[in-house]
């Protein structure tokens, strides 16, 4: 790696040479790791379940108010009052880990399964819009940002390990 070489004038110098064929096949390996995600969508499924609680528990931000006639129609049906919860199937598609994220070795999907969520994400002529999935929350992104640095991180260091 390092060799040290007295010079003809007396001078001294050191010749530094990596150690490539190392550096290769560990990159190598650390290329490897990136070809499946599946570690990192681990890191990912419960800050996504935390922004979906957050989501609902805050009703939106930003989701419509309950018109008078909806109120009237849960109260009497003995539904809960909040916004998009009846009979809480719809929230639960969002929040738990195993219903609402399909992974692959390359993406990570977050969805819900439920029928009408479309209909509440998007909103239509009778229904207004209440965005049911969207990564508005400044904080939630940061939080997937350090998850995925901390993985990027924790690969290198078991790839590379000590030179």
């Amino acid at each position: 790696m390092a060799r040290s070489v007295m010079g003809a004038g007396g001078g001294v110098s050191l010749t530094l040479r990596p150690p490539i064929e190392f550096i290769q096949r560990q990159s190598g390996a650390f290329r490897r790791h990136l070809r499946n995600l599946e570690p990192l969508w681990d890191r990912f499924k419960p800050i996504m379940s935390e922004i979906e609680s957050k989501r609902f528990d805050e009703e939106g931000p930003g989701w419509a108010a309950l018109k008078e006639s909806t109120i009237r129609q849960k109260a009497a049906a003995g539904y809960p009052l909040d916004i998009l919860i009846r009979t809480g199937d719809l929230r639960d598609s969002l929040v738990e880990e195993g219903r609402a994220a399909k992974t692959s070795a390359m993406q990570m999907e977050w969805g819900s399964d439920v029928s009408y969520a479309g209909y509440h994400q998007d909103g239509t002529p009778k229904m207004a819009q209440r965005k049911v999935i969207e990564i508005e929350d400044v904080e939630g992104r940061r939080k997937l940002e350090r998850a995925m640095v901390g993985w990027i991180n924790q690969v290198a260091r078991e790839t590379f390990g000590r030179i």
